[in-house]
């Protein structure tokens, strides 16, 4: 599986609305606490593992936090995180003082454990959703928590309206012809990086169909088939990423440079001497944007990327 996918919980979300339930597990002695500022997940010093609190240590946070998720549970031990919005930082100095940080999991996620790193991108998102959906999407009135974090109703008695987290969905596809494969840049990136195509679903749109207008938008070329491949949450704020491979029907690029600075049909050979002579940049590891490209270019004998790495 892909990273942030091995998440170790049952979520049990048929016990989300009892909330006799939900505060009979928050004073389990076995509980265990995720802290979230924002975007930013709290973890050990060496950024090796989530801070995982007991309830003794995360008792008067709770008191203070913006909001309080229940995530689920891993056997007997229950998952709660709490969130904190931005501006919130001083309430956390206790915790960075006694040497826990807090980091972007996307900049420490090689060092984590697969399990951390769901949970953690787990709690990130779900936290994130709350701290920026205080308002009805509707009518704009205040929206108050339920459901353990999982919902939000709008206060106003004639609207009402009950808003849930949303995945955004993604599509990332590999892109080969022959012995090469198709990698483009944006402008923004570091020098030297390229990866595969990728962009949003549209309103009536099937998966393989935004793969296909995805590739033609952005490099001009046409595909002769599509292949599911494997798929990553991506709570970075919320989406989805379905991965898929595809064959070209050919080699013409005309790339579109409101979207790409540059797309290349790369050889497994240009690839290693761009890896050795530090000429080109993959994306992060963690990302199913290189598992892609890794699988594409360890399908044939003599090559290995991991080596090269």
């Amino acid at each position: 599986m892909n990273y942030f996918s091995h998440n170790p919980l049952n979520r049990y979300s048929e016990i989300r609305a009892d909330e006799a339930r939900l505060e009979s597990l928050w004073h389990d002695e076995k509980v265990r606490v995720l802290i979230v500022l924002n975007n930013l997940n709290l973890l050990t010093q060496n950024a090796k593992e989530a801070a995982l609190l007991s309830g003794a240590e995360a008792a008067g946070l709770a008191q203070v936090a913006s909001i309080k998720v229940y995530l689920g549970s891993e056997g007997e031990v229950p998952y709660f995180a709490l969130g904190f919005a931005a501006e919130q930082e001083e309430e956390l100095t206790s915790l960075l003082s006694a040497g826990y940080a807090l980091h972007d999991i996307r900049k420490v996620a090689l060092h984590l454990s697969k399990e951390h790193g769901a949970l953690l991108a787990y709690a990130r998102g779900l936290v994130y959703w709350n701290l920026h959906h205080q308002y009805c999407e509707n009518c704009a009135s205040p929206t108050v928590s339920h459901e353990a974090g999982h919902v939000r109703y709008c206060t106003n008695e004639a609207c009402k309206r009950h808003h849930i987290p949303r995945t955004d969905t993604a599509v990332i596809v590999l892109i080969a012809e022959g012995n090469a494969c198709l990698l483009g840049r944006q402008q923004v990136w570091p020098t030297g990086m390229f990866a595969v195509v990728a962009g949003f679903l549209e309103p009536g749109e099937t998966l393989e169909q935004a793969v296909a207008r995805e590739a033609m938008e952005e490099t001009g070329v046409s595909l002769q088939s599509v292949t599911y491949h494997s798929s990553q949450p991506w709570p970075f704020p919320g989406s989805i990423m379905v991965g898929f491979k595809a064959v070209a029907a050919n080699r013409a690029i005309q790339v579109d440079n409101k979207e790409l600075e540059d797309a290349r049909w790369f050889t497994r050979d240009e690839i290693k001497e761009g890896l050795q002579h530090s000429t080109l940049l993959l994306p992060p590891q963690f990302s199913i944007a290189f598992e892609l490209i890794r699988d594409w270019f360890d399908a044939e004998e003599g090559y290995k990327l991991q080596d090269l790495l």
